[in-house]
């Protein structure tokens, strides 16, 4: 578990702190309970956790999500260069008519 974040290092001291109080769905809370118990932590404990965790890593979450999109894309242009290809290899290649090979490859290679 990371350190209390409301502890001041340098002054030895508690920061002022708020509390904050919410409510979770049935199912959500047993997930969150099972999870507590499997780390030997309080809920509280580990709800408390995933806040802190949540707060830190909005930014470092943005990044992977735009990297993650960004993959995609290239994946998505990829597949539609792969179907192009394919339809020209079996156009030239295998000596299939346009229609059969445009046919096969919307069949195969198209989402």
């Amino acid at each position: 578990m990371n350190p209390n974040p409301a502890r001041s290092a340098t002054a030895g001291r508690p920061e002022a702190s708020a509390t904050v109080g919410f409510r979770l769905d049935e199912a959500s809370y047993r997930v969150l309970a099972e999870r507590a118990a499997r780390l030997g932590v309080s809920v509280h404990a580990l709800a408390r956790n995933y806040v802190f965790e949540m707060l830190q890593s909005t930014e470092e979450r943005t990044v992977l999500r735009d990297a993650l999109l960004g993959l995609q894309q290239k994946v998505e242009r990829i597949q539609g260069d792969v179907a192009t290809a394919t339809e020209a290899l079996l156009i030239t290649a295998a000596k299939i008519k346009p229609e059969e090979a445009q046919a096969w490859v919307n069949e195969n290679l198209k989402p």
